[in-house]
């Protein structure tokens, strides 16, 4: 008789699935939402001038050093 298996253990050599569908979709719309304000930086920063430019990096510098002490 054929031996049938229902583990969700992958073979040996393969990768175990561990995203679904709702994963990847929320992992794809923050790729674009992350790379969205990427690409307008350089119009608010023309925008904004010399002093607004810089306080901009300095906002900017102490949220990603908050950022990197989680």
């Amino acid at each position: 008789m054929g031996r049938t298996s229902t583990s969700t253990a992958p073979a040996e050599g393969q990768l175990k699935r561990s995203l679904g569908r709702i994963e990847t979709f929320f992992i794809g719309f923050g790729a674009m939402i992350g790379f969205g304000w990427i690409t307008s930086t350089s119009t608010w920063l023309n925008d904004a001038g010399t002093l607004g430019a810089a306080l901009a990096f300095l906002i900017g510098g102490l949220i990603m050093s908050l950022v990197g002490l989680v």
